[in-house]
């Protein structure tokens, strides 16, 4: 979860994730979540496939985010995430402390 709302279709949000992850990009893709548009982001950080998914959303940005085991064949890993994104329900209440 990201506090602020940030736009994921940016070349800066993708360059930022990049950075901050070491991965590099194999494939973007939009992406619904819960009805709501956003973007999948499949990486491969050496033989580890990861995958996130960013969705904006007026009080922040949703960020799901997975990194599988090496593999010689990343696309069984990236739908795991996918099986994640399609179980998100975003008008569910929130409980906490």
């Amino acid at each position: 979860w990201l506090d602020q709302p940030s736009d994921p279709t940016t070349p800066a949000f993708a360059e930022g994730l990049l950075a901050g992850s070491g991965a590099e990009l194999a494939d973007r893709a939009t992406v619904w979540v819960d009805g709501r548009p956003g973007v999948r982001f499949a990486l491969l950080a050496g033989e580890r496939p990861a995958s996130v998914w960013a969705v904006p959303l007026d009080s922040g940005t949703l960020v799901l985010a997975w990194r599988g085991p090496p593999t010689e064949d990343p696309v069984g890993a990236w739908l795991t995430t996918r099986v994640l994104a399609a179980l998100v329900d975003l008008d569910a209440p929130v409980e906490g402390p």
